[in-house]
């Protein structure tokens, strides 16, 4: 299979999305999160706004993985006002003092211009600049639309805040990237990036996907450590594992209704974080997202609340050891899981499986 032919493959999926009425007024949706602000744990907010969607999904069928395209107007105009009177509107409910990091998300790349119109993001831009609670602001890009002319007006309009442009590398394996995930740009794009931003002093984080499709646990807990070091060694501020949750009209969650997929384990998130803890700062997602996901990582039901709640604790201290202390008899099947090979190659586990 080659690259285009899995992006045919995903394009097809988002076919069959069914039209709905959307509220252009309304954010899509927002959440209040723990997070580490210099050393210090906080609390941040999460708000995705209702926009046109990403422009690679729209136009190239987008990363496998990714649902986004379903909470978003799914192509259809939405004009700079009506993006503008959402963050307006959800703004001035807020209180940021206990809350000095904010999340500003777009189901998509916030400094493309065709998915958040010029004037739309100047005018939010300024509001956050007014507010002297905000510390810090997180946004997200694919890394072509990261460019000299984009950050300067970021430093510009938000001169006193802390800047995070956050990118989805997902992995540094070329065809992990290219045909499975269906990425749609190449390392070239993404080190161009990582060094402007760091040129022009801004802070850079990549997102990497714990278990794409077609990989074993085994091999996607060595993909993901691999990624994390080739972020680092390339100058990343930090990294979020971001482990591949259930979304419809994805790749994941075909797979996983015909039983060829499963989503991570989270004794496989605790094993990355412990293995890369030491190169960099890493956070961990993989629940923020918009539609909510049917299923994410999880081990069993005993422990997997508890597990969760304590990764949200490492987000705020950064703490490994926090995960000391986990132990449940599902991780005897989980270490089962690791021992299981399979042997078919890559190329046959996509075409068997896909069929």
């Amino acid at each position: 299979m080659s690259g285009a032919n899995g992006g045919y493959f995903i394009y097809e999926l988002r076919k069959t999305i069914p039209r709905r009425k959307i509220n252009f007024k309304k954010i899509g949706y927002y959440d209040d999160l723990t997070t580490n602000l210099q050393g210090n744990s906080t609390r941040r907010y999460l708000v995705e706004l209702r926009a046109i969607g990403c422009e690679w999904a729209l136009k190239g069928g987008g990363c496998s993985m990714c649902g986004y395209i379903v909470g978003t107007t799914q192509g259809n105009y939405i004009n700079s006002e009506d993006i503008i009177n959402q963050f307006k509107n959800w703004h001035k409910k807020m209180n940021f003092k206990n809350h000095p990091v904010l999340c500003l998300y777009n189901m998509g790349s916030f400094l493309n211009d065709y998915e958040i119109p010029s004037k739309a993001r100047k005018e939010i831009l300024k509001i956050i600049n007014k507010n002297k609670d905000i510390k810090k602001i997180t946004l997200e890009s694919r890394p072509e639309y990261v460019t000299k002319e984009h950050l300067e007006e970021l430093k510009k309009l938000i001169p006193n805040k802390m800047i995070e442009i956050g990118m989805g590398l997902e992995s540094s394996d070329d065809f992990v990237r290219e045909v499975i995930i269906n990425k749609g740009n190449i390392l070239k794009d993404f080190k161009r990036a990582v060094k402007l931003i760091r040129v022009n002093k801004l802070n850079s984080l990549a997102y990497i996907q714990v278990k794409p499709p077609f990989l074993t646990e085994k091999e996607a807990i060595k993909d993901a450590i691999k990624t994390a070091k080739f972020c680092f060694n390339l100058g990343l501020d930090a990294i979020s594992f971001e482990p591949t949750s259930l979304q419809k009209f994805t790749l994941p969650y075909y797979l996983f209704k015909k039983e060829k997929y499963r989503v991570s384990w989270l004794w496989s998130v605790i094993e990355i974080a412990r293995k890369t803890s030491k190169l960099g700062e890493i956070r961990l997602g993989g629940y923020e997202y918009l539609p909510k996901p049917d299923i994410t990582a999880f081990n069993c039901k005993k422990c997997s609340t508890k597990i969760k709640s304590l990764i949200d604790q490492f987000n705020g201290t950064y703490d490994i050891t926090i995960f000391d202390n986990c132990h449940c008899k599902c991780k005897n099947i989980w270490e089962k899981e690791l021992i299981k090979e399979d042997d078919r190659n890559i190329y046959v586990r996509i075409l068997e499986d896909l069929k």
